[in-house]
């Protein structure tokens, strides 16, 4: 197995799933918005062995063990909290009103978000 391989894929799944997490979460207002922060914060608290040995054990039983996507979820798991973390942690020093004028200049809010928040 590639550990370059593997590198590669943890680090696109952690950011593809934590952008949009730590978006919401900073910016969305839903009921269990601080449920959801803890569930994936947890990780971070709860050491790491017993989370090792929960995901060895549910990729046992369903026969993974060994395969490159075991290692990558197993390393998602470990480096998502720490993503989610480090982009709420950056959302929340970003000026809205630089994404606000992007609007008002003509894109859309999605081309806001892409285009002047994300980078």
């Amino acid at each position: 197995m590639s550990s370059f391989k593997v590198a590669i894929l943890t680090t696109f799944a952690s950011v593809a799933l934590g952008l949009p997490t730590a978006f919401a979460l900073v910016r969305g207002r839903f009921p269990g918005r601080d449920l959801l922060y803890g569930v994936f914060t947890l990780p971070m608290i709860v050491p790491l062995v017993i989370i090792a040995v929960a995901v060895y054990a549910l990729f046992l039983k369903l026969g993974y063990t060994g395969t490159l996507f075991s290692f990558v979820v197993s390393h998602v798991i470990v480096a998502l909290p720490f993503t989610i973390i480090s982009i709420i942690n950056s959302l929340k020093l970003f000026d809205q009103s630089i994404e606000d004028a992007a609007v008002i200049c003509g894109a859309s809010r999605l081309q806001a978000i892409y285009k002047v928040t994300f980078p």
